[in-house]
């Protein structure tokens, strides 16, 4: 029985799995093996859970497993995708390029984490600066504990309504889940910055199965998870089935309209030149690109726009106050 609450449980960020696989592929491509390698690094102490990781993968490789099914014994710490790229690599005898590819893509992903919550910051502060600022008269007036009673509230509705939109996105399934993820990618700047990432970490996930040895159509539905994002997963399951019905790969991405001209082009030629891994590589850059210029301009635009409505939010209440004050005053006199 699967727990129920496994969703909550958060595995190793991506900059600590990427520094693993990084070390995996260098130290593999050094002719060490897979025991020494697994034991150095347990040694050299990438984080508790890596470690302890390190530790059962190297417990399932001395009985003669390999470095796919050492990962698969290790729940919650490296994802199916991961694993079908380590799997085919071996496969193909090439398990350390495996490493170098998944090491780089979570360098990358992580880069992008960093720029994303970077660009939140400053509003998420500005929203908290809304709560906070407001009942300083309480606090002059009345003291710290009419003040307390004033911003508690506003921080239950804040923070117990994030909690509640959490639950309730991990929740949703199936049409509702892709509902949801369609209507994020409406949203003005941040859907713009979502459906770039969502499509640069499919195309290289897409792009590292491929590379491994996977066929095109199994890398398609393997990497379409990757995403991220249920309503685009939806759209590059769609261009699976066309692979499968005999469709090439330009018509299958084209029909099910998963990429802007500039990408279907790339897609186009590289099938044309039988350069279809280098194709994905340079869309999968260029969705990065455009993706940091998106987040970019969100991290500009959005701390301007959250800060004219706290500060009109502050000065209305400000406002208010005053004339509720003069009210009093004047019905006095």
């Amino acid at each position: 029985m699967s727990n129920p609450i496994g969703w909550l449980i958060l595995g190793p960020g991506p900059k600590a799995l990427g520094m693993f696989f990084g070390q995996l592929g260098r130290m593999s491509s050094a002719g060490l093996s897979p025991v020494q390698v697994l034991t150095a690094i347990e040694r050299a102490g990438p984080g508790a859970r890596l470690a302890k990781a390190a530790n059962r993968m190297t417990e399932v490789i001395q009985s003669g497993g390999s470095y796919a099914e050492a990962m698969r014994a290790v729940p919650g710490t490296f994802s199916a995708l991961q694993v079908s790229i380590i799997a085919a690599a071996e496969r193909g005898g090439n398990v350390d390029a495996g490493f170098a590819m998944l090491a780089k893509n979570l360098e990358i992903r992580s880069r992008q984490q960093q720029k994303l919550i970077g660009a939140l910051i400053y509003p998420i502060l500005l929203l908290h600066l809304a709560i906070l600022l407001p009942p300083i008269v309480q606090l002059v007036i009345k003291g710290p504990g009419a003040y307390m009673r004033a911003v508690l509230p506003g921080f239950a509705v804040l923070y117990g309504g994030a909690a509640v939109l959490f639950v309730l996105f991990k929740l949703m399934g199936g049409p509702l889940r892709a509902a949801a993820d369609a209507l994020v990618l409406v949203v003005p700047m941040l859907g713009t910055a979502v459906r770039r990432l969502a499509l640069a970490r499919f195309t290289r996930a897409c792009r590292c199965l491929y590379e491994a040895g996977v066929s095109i159509i199994n890398a398609v539905k393997e990497a379409a998870a990757a995403s991220g994002n249920r309503y685009i997963q939806k759209r590059l399951l769609k261009a699976a089935r066309l692979l499968q019905d005999g469709s090439t790969v330009a018509e299958a991405f084209r029909a099910a309209r998963v990429y802007k001209f500039d990408a279907q082009a790339l897609l186009d030629t590289g099938e044309q030149s039988g350069n279809l891994s280098e194709a994905l590589d340079k869309i999968a850059e260029n969705l990065e690109f455009d993706a940091e210029l998106a987040v970019n301009r969100m991290h500009k635009i959005l701390p301007v726009v959250v800060f004219l409505g706290v500060a009109g939010y502050i000065g209305y209440l400000y406002i208010t106050t005053i004339l509720s004050a003069l009210d009093g005053v004047l019905e006095v006199r």
